[in-house]
């Protein structure tokens, strides 16, 4: 199995066909079809469908440690990359976090470290891709958020790769219109809501592991957001679209939607920021003043 076919059939398996992947690879789509014919041939196993497309059983099992030896491989070459002084820092943040002072802090302390002469805050949607960025050192840090139960970290796709530093926690929050009948409490319980409508927004704040938030994977009257901007997801709220889950300090830039903080059963949004083994002792003390 070599490493090119696994990227080729981890992009089949993210885009859901030969064509896109052969769009976001820059291949020609034949290319790919060869790539992964010769994946199968050398596995002894059919991996895709072809009409109509889907994943075959042994598909499903490779991709969950395709993702996890990409990024082994990635960590290996970043960190023989040695240690020359980049031009610029880039720090990769998913949109909630993005949106936090503590974000610009350590983008600043970063610069100020490397003595780089210019810095870079990139947003992503996929607190995976961000990983993945700081892995192939395509970003010096990354900052993700995502929901957690009180004291538990975020799952990450292979932990023990890059060490996650704890930026911010607090309460998980339900995003109402100002008008909703519980907007004004000080904290919800999730019986009050669990039935209500809500927006689902995967993008913006991926659903949590088994034991946290399970509402979202029932068959209720639900809309969805596909993007990732904040703001957007208040202009649903206000438009009496659904409820929304949201962390408790965000502030919406509609004055009509309120988030009140979730108080049983006390789960978390928590940010953390990611970094390579290798820096994390230079990045730990920036991500301490960034979040005192």
């Amino acid at each position: 199995m070599d490493l090119r076919s696994l990227r080729t059939f981890a992009a089949v398996v993210e885009h859901g066909s030969f064509t896109r992947a052969a769009a976001a690879l820059g291949y020609t789509q034949s290319a790919v079809s060869q790539q992964i014919g010769g994946l199968e041939a050398g596995l002894g196993v059919q991996l895709f469908t072809r009409r109509p497309f889907g994943l075959t059983p042994a598909a499903e099992r490779l991709a969950e440690h395709a993702g996890s030896i990409l990024l082994r491989v990635d960590v290996a070459t970043s960190e023989l990359a040695g240690l020359d002084r980049p031009a610029t820092v880039r720090v990769v943040a998913t949109p909630f976090a993005a949106a936090l002072p503590e974000v610009g802090r350590l983008l600043a302390a970063g610069a100020r470290r490397e003595q780089a002469s210019a810095a870079e805050l990139a947003v992503v949607d996929d607190g995976d891709v961000a990983a993945a960025q700081v892995a192939r050192r395509d970003a010096a840090l990354a900052v993700v958020d995502g929901i957690a139960g009180p004291h538990d970290p975020l799952a990450h796709a292979d932990p023990g790769l890059l060490t996650a530093m704890v930026v911010r926690t607090a309460p998980l929050a339900v995003a109402l219109p100002a008008d909703h009948p519980l907007a004004g409490r000080a904290t919800l319980a999730w019986r009050a809501v669990v039935d209500a409508r809500w927006i689902d927004a995967p993008r913006l704040l991926p659903r949590p592991g088994p034991g946290a938030v399970e509402v979202l994977d029932r068959q209720l009257a639900r809309t969805r957001y596909d993007g990732c901007e904040p703001s957007a997801l208040g202009a649903l709220v206000a438009a009496g679209q659904g409820l929304a889950l949201v962390p408790a300090w965000w502030r919406p830039a509609a004055a009509d939607v309120r988030a009140v903080p979730l108080a049983d059963p006390p789960w978390t949004h928590r940010v953390e920021a990611l970094a390579l083994r290798s820096s994390a002792a230079g990045w730990a003390p920036l991500v301490r003043d960034a979040a005192g």
